[in-house]
């Protein structure tokens, strides 16, 4: 029973990993179509751009939701992520494809509320890069301590976009750009760092 539940659940993560890459492939297509008929024809007006940012914008997130959608089946807190994941992705789709459309106001608000939930989307996704089996020591270290800096880089932008980037001194910037550095290396070290120790 156990294995066929299991197996109902791998069936489930892959249907949806594979909705995402599908609609990712499609909509990315459909954009690099619009982008070359541009050179083409040298027809490029208002609907063919918004049509040209929605189906970018759609990919993008797609391939955001792509890269967490595998954590929907797991428990825990890497399932709270991937639902986390999930619905940052369709918010921030929403939020800009309807200043896109004009079916939503452009203003301080809206446009702080895009990014900071674009910044959390984007955030999550990178974690769930570094997810896997750490069994060394030294592997958990790296993974946790990169995921913490993941985290720091989040709250950072977040606090940049929230103060309008107003009165924050140098300082601040050193250390965001710090602290990202680091974020990088531990992105490229751990998963090195699992296949060379596990």
């Amino acid at each position: 029973m156990r294995r066929k539940i299991t197996r109902k659940r791998k069936k489930k993560g892959m249907s949806l990993n594979k909705i995402f890459l599908i609609s990712m492939i499609i909509f990315f297509a459909i954009s690099g179509i619009l982008g070359a008929s541009f050179f083409l024809f040298g027809v490029f007006g208002a609907i063919q751009g918004k049509i040209l940012l929605t189906t970018s914008v759609l990919g993008i997130f797609s391939l955001l939701g792509l890269v967490s959608s595998k954590n929907l089946e797991e428990k825990g807190y890497k399932k709270i992520i991937g639902i986390v994941a999930l619905i940052t992705s369709v918010l921030a789709s929403i939020l800009v494809l309807g200043f896109i459309w004009g079916f939503i106001n452009i203003n301080a608000t809206n446009g702080k509320l895009a990014l900071i939930v674009g910044i959390i989307s984007f955030s999550v996704a990178h974690a769930t890069l570094l997810f896997g089996k750490a069994r060394k020591k030294i592997t958990k270290v790296s993974m946790y301590s990169t995921l913490s800096l993941i985290a720091i880089v989040t709250f950072m932008l977040i606090y940049l976009v929230l103060n309008k980037m107003d009165g924050i001194e140098n300082v601040f910037y050193r250390f965001l750009g710090f602290i990202i550095v680091l974020d990088v290396a531990g992105t490229i070290i751990t998963p090195l760092m699992r296949k060379l120790n596990e």
